[in-house]
């Protein structure tokens, strides 16, 4: 059940279905009564005991609902093989535990269910029709003739009675009245007289419903959360003089709450009690502190979570400690918090404050305790999130997607093969890492989920990186260079911490204005600094870039893994032809001869002017360049960025207590938090693989192809 798709149930379904006769239809679809042979004949013969009904009135209501439940796709037609799908299982735990014995919800339910087709024709009729039994039912009824076994006396109101008990109450009343019509009259207007009387204490003063308050029927509806709103355990108080904590959920450690908050409370609390002289005393101490607590409460953003110290005479201590929750607010809270701007690591700081104070809970018990334990607390999670867990595979689907549709146009693309994309290799991986990211999200992995996503992002990247480098000298020069991301090796990372060679962006950024600062003597027109750097670097391929930041040596001998080239062949011809472009876009008079300053003073910035130095090595990037570097190229500056959702998934790397799993499906907003990045890692995806592709478009800039 999607967290806010509680309204869909309440708009969708009709609230007679908890009635007598229409909930013993439900039951029976739940126990999959109907997935027999011949399973409506069947599943009327099972209900047929349990609802006490007469045959044709029970196949009154049986046709109702299920057209209804097939309409809703709640339920498989039994041609179709007959059965209830997993949302079914859903409803029917709702309507159980929050509905099925509550007239007040029930109204609210009707009233909402009506509102949301009438709006503002709303009549008390409206409402009657969508909580009773329909007149067919009753005439059936008196019609066949009433035993006096099935007139019992109920309890639970009016509303919820069955239709012996209306007709039993009304005969009651009007003693000796047998006409079917005006039974059936009498029981409308008593049902009438009940709306009316549960409506005023809801708050409308008429049955106009001229302007329906749709946030106090909201919040009525939303209490339904204080029933299936899955709960760490409960929270014991023990020994204090002047206070206890009240019942229900003032003491459940409900998920997602911020239970660190709570704890500190109670605590602040009982050691106030411990330090009271008097009950007196006490109570103004308490008093003070929870008002400061619910201010800060508001503050911070919480304010459906509220602290009192209230006195009870039923309780053997003289106070008790409530914690209000405004369930609606609660739920706005949750949606909202989760499609939240905020860093992922500050919304699993509050994740983590939920979920760790549950290890002294875990405590209590045997292992077989704790195991069903958290299976309770696991399928309740997995219920409200259902529908976020579809879209995560969805989302997971459509990156799939995205990059099945990229592998097969680089195959045409790459000249069947002739250009060595490194894209073409990394894609064959990146299949096998979404699948293994969708594995860990079905068992509740989340945080492993980022471990992966985090490397993910960095392979495709550096795929990206190496591409680009090399597409655009191929297109240019028609020179097939190795991807930079197949060149990659532990040895050549040893190599380069060994050296102490790191190229990362600040050292990058530092040795372009440099050359800025050495270009503008000679060509005071150029551009400031960072306009330099930005064309510059979206300007580079592969020649250019590795003479720009590689590393120019002798002869000397170098580890297999460590790629070298030629520098006056296989380097500088391409280089300053990059830098004639360069100078071409900065509008300079003479691109040719800038394309070879730019040479001369990249060797005299070295101090490197001998000759013997015949090979260059590229430079080894580190991975905040690589990613820094294919968002420049490739457009992507629009949030999310990618380096943003690099460093963000960064935390689960490291050994952060927030970020620790605890065990799987223990959060709702941690499910739906994945769901958003899900979204929108797709979005990136997509707008990378099409700023990717459009490389090819390019027109080539060569005429024949040279081979090194």
């Amino acid at each position: 059940m999607q967290t806010l798709g509680l309204l869909d149930i309440f708009e969708k379904l009709p609230p007679c279905f908890v009635l007598d006769g229409y909930w013993d239809i439900l039951l029976a679809i739940q126990m999959d009564l109907f997935k027999q042979e011949e399973w409506r004949l069947k599943l009327l013969e099972e209900l047929l005991p349990l609802s006490g009904l007469p045959p044709n009135a029970l196949e009154v209501i049986l046709d109702d609902v299920l057209a209804l439940l097939v309409e809703e796709k709640l339920v498989i037609p039994h041609k179709q093989g007959g059965y209830a799908k997993e949302e079914f299982e859903e409803v029917y735990g709702v309507l159980r535990s929050c509905i099925k014995n509550s007239p007040r919800r029930m109204v609210a339910w009707a009233l909402w269910r009506a509102w949301t087709r009438e709006k503002d024709k709303i009549t008390v009729k409206d409402i009657l029709r969508e909580i009773s039994y329909p007149d067919e039912v009753y005439e059936i009824i008196l019609e066949e003739g009433s035993s006096s076994e099935h007139f019992g006396m109920s309890s639970r109101g009016f509303l919820l009675t069955n239709p012996y008990e209306r007709i039993r109450k009304v005969k009651e009343i009007y003693f000796g009245e047998q006409d079917p019509h005006t039974i059936i009259k009498k029981i409308r207007e008593l049902e009438a007289k009940e709306v009316s009387r549960i409506l005023r204490r809801m708050g409308f003063k008429d049955e106009r419903f001229e302007n329906v308050n749709l946030e106090r029927i909201r919040s009525i509806l939303y209490e339904c959360y204080g029933s299936v709103w899955p709960f760490f355990g409960n929270i014991v108080v023990k020994g204090d003089p002047y206070f206890k904590l009240f019942r229900g959920q003032s003491s459940t450690v409900y998920v997602d709450f911020p239970n660190e908050i709570i704890g500190y409370v109670i605590d602040k609390v009982g050691r106030a009690s411990e330090a009271s002289q008097t009950k007196d005393e006490f109570y103004n101490k308490a008093k003070m502190f929870l008002n400061e607590v619910n201010k800060r409460l508001n503050e911070v953003g919480i304010p459906w979570l509220k602290f009192s110290i209230q006195p009870n005479k039923f309780m053997k201590k003289p106070y008790g400690l409530k914690i209000s929750i405004k369930w609606n607010k609660f739920i706005e809270y949750v949606e909202s918090f989760s499609r939240a701007p905020t860093l992922i690591w500050e919304k699993y700081s509050y994740i983590s404050s939920s979920r760790l104070p549950i290890i002294e809970i875990l405590s209590r018990g045997s292992r077989e305790k704790r195991h069903d334990y958290t299976k309770r607390v696991q399928n309740g999670v997995r219920a409200l999130c259902t529908y976020d867990m579809k879209s995560i595979d969805d989302g997971l689907d459509d990156i799939k997607d995205t990059l099945n549709t990229m592998q097969k146009n680089l195959w045409r693309l790459s000249n069947r093969g002739e250009v060595p994309l490194a894209m073409l290799v990394y894609l064959l991986e990146a299949e096998v890492i979404i699948e293994t990211i969708r594995q860990m999200a079905k068992n509740g992995l989340f945080p492993s989920c980022y471990r992966e996503l985090r490397k993910f992002l960095e392979n495709l990247s550096w795929a990206f990186f190496g591409d680009y480098l090399l597409i655009k000298a191929y297109k240019r020069y028609g020179l097939p260079y190795p991807s930079y991301a197949l060149l990659v090796s532990k040895g050549w990372y040893e190599w380069r911490d060994n050296k102490k060679v790191m190229l990362n962006v600040k050292t990058a950024r530092d040795r372009v204005n440099k050359l800025h600062e050495k270009l503008k003597q000679t060509y005071p027109a150029l551009p400031g600094k960072d306009k330099f750097w930005s064309t510059v670097i979206s300007g580079v391929t592969f020649p250019s870039f590795t003479f720009l930041f590689g590393k120019r040596i002798s002869s000397e001998r170098l580890p297999m893994e460590v790629p070298r080239y030629l520098l006056h062949t296989q380097i500088i011809p391409y280089a300053i032809k990059d830098f004639e472009n360069i100078g071409k876009r900065f509008g300079l008079p003479n691109p040719e001869a800038f394309g070879k300053d730019v040479i001369d003073v990249i060797i005299k910035i070295d101090n490197k002017i001998d000759e013997n130095l015949a090979f260059i090595i590229p430079p080894y990037p580190t991975n905040d360049l690589v990613l820094t570097f294919v968002e420049k190229w490739f457009g992507v500056n629009k949030k999310p960025k990618l380096t943003t959702k690099y460093d963000e998934y960064s935390t689960f790397v490291h050994s952060y207590p927030e970020s620790w799993v605890v065990f799987p499906f223990s959060s709702v907003i941690e499910v739906k938090v994945f769901k958003k990045e899900i979204m929108e890692i797709e979005s990136l995806i997509k707008e990378l693989c099409r700023a990717y592709l459009n490389i090819f478009k390019a027109k080539s800039q060569h005429s024949s192809k040279k081979k090194v």
